[in-house]
């Protein structure tokens, strides 16, 4: 079975991204890790903004026991906190946004301002990038906005993907973000 993991920070599309992967590649299965993490009750604790903490060994035994069950085709499996498991043989897609999007984003989605900082920095240092080059033997990183990223997707499900992976590099997003508005500044 292939195992694509796809990651990124929150906001940056992996849901949508993964449903549309999902409906084109036939027989896939596609999970999704909060799910799991809802499902199976896996948390640590309640943080002091009201954010459930996941315990990520669980949600590690978890997700491996998914990607080992037999089976052929694809499983897709989406999460922001994928980049910091190690899931054996698994292709890593890290989606990137550009950070002005991903600040309006979570604007709508309520998300205080503390916490909207702390996801465009870890967007714009590339967290996800970075910690999944350390959990994933292969690690494309994509722009979320790439019109023909579905395709390429596909093509990486069908190993047929041959371009190298480009850095991306938002930190100059970040100094106008936080120009505009002092409360984004760490």
């Amino acid at each position: 079975m292939k195992v694509i993991v796809i990651t990124g920070t929150p906001g940056t599309g992996k849901t949508t991204i993964a449903r549309r992967l999902h409906r084109q590649i036939k027989g896939s299965r596609l999970v999704s890790a909060n799910e799991i993490i809802k499902k199976g009750k896996f948390y640590r604790y309640v943080s002091s903004d009201g954010a459930k903490v996941a315990d990520m060994q669980k949600l590690s035994y978890a997700l491996r026991n998914e990607a080992s069950k037999p089976g052929r085709g694809t499983l897709i499996i989406e999460g922001h906190l994928l980049s910091d498991i190690r899931i054996p043989g698994a292709v890593a897609i890290v989606l990137r946004e550009h950070l002005a999007t991903l600040k309006s984003r979570l604007l709508r989605r309520r998300y205080p301002i503390s916490k909207i900082r702390d996801n465009i920095v870890d967007e714009a240092i590339d967290y996800c990038g970075v910690h999944a080059a350390q959990n994933y033997k292969k690690v494309y990183e994509f722009m979320s906005d790439d019109t023909k990223i579905v395709k390429k997707l596909m093509d990486i499900a069908e190993g047929n993907y041959k371009q190298r992976n480009k850095q991306i590099s938002l930190l100059g997003e970040l100094l106008d973000i936080i120009k505009e508005d002092r409360r984004y500044a760490i």
